[in-house]
């Protein structure tokens, strides 16, 4: 059975933003030091400063969704018919391969939607770093790690709007779930 999330941590590339019910806002900026170009260049100091604002926040013992926003993800939206008449293998590798992501830490993931094959890609050891952060902090658990692409919400709407909508979505978190899969 799927967990409800209660709190959304919401990866861009330059920051970190939190909301949720029984928790106040927050955001953490990233500096280049720390993480720059999907790449995390200090990941002891990444680590602990993501703690230090999970902590300050008070998400100990939440329930977490991790929504990884599209300033960290490459996506492609692929038609069936092309996928079949080139072969989706050599279609993820080509689309893998284009990621500017070191090879091992490489994470992709797909999802039908009628007639199309939406591909989403990004660096595992990004968000595994938040996870493993979240969970130094004392969670109760990761529901899920989705991208935010894949959900039918307007971002630019009020920050209330958004994070109720991201809780409330069980479809998109059952069907696109980065914690699901092995990096390549």
């Amino acid at each position: 059975m799927f967990s409800k999330p209660n709190t959304v941590v919401y990866l861009r590339r330059d920051d970190i933003i939190i909301g949720g019910k029984k928790i106040n806002p927050g955001r953490l900026s990233i500096s280049q030091e720390l993480a720059s170009n999907l790449e995390i260049i200090n990941i002891e100091k990444f680590m602990q400063t993501c703690q230090n604002f999970f902590e300050t926040n008070g998400l100990s013992k939440k329930k977490v969704l991790l929504v990884l926003d599209s300033s960290v993800v490459f996506s492609k939206s692929i038609t069936l018919e092309d996928a079949k008449a080139r072969g989706i293998y050599s279609l993820l590798e080509s689309f893998m391969q284009k990621m500017p992501i070191q090879k091992g830490n490489r994470a992709l993931i797909g999802y039908q939607i009628d007639d199309t094959l939406k591909i989403y890609g990004t660096n595992s050891q990004l968000y595994d770093s938040v996870v493993d952060s979240l969970q130094d902090v004392g969670i109760k658990k990761i529901v899920a790690i989705t991208p935010s692409d894949a959900y039918s919400l307007d971002f630019n709407a009020k920050s209330e709007v958004i994070i109720n909508g991201l809780l409330t979505d069980k479809t998109i978190r059952k069907k696109i779930n980065f914690s699901t899969i092995t990096p390549n």
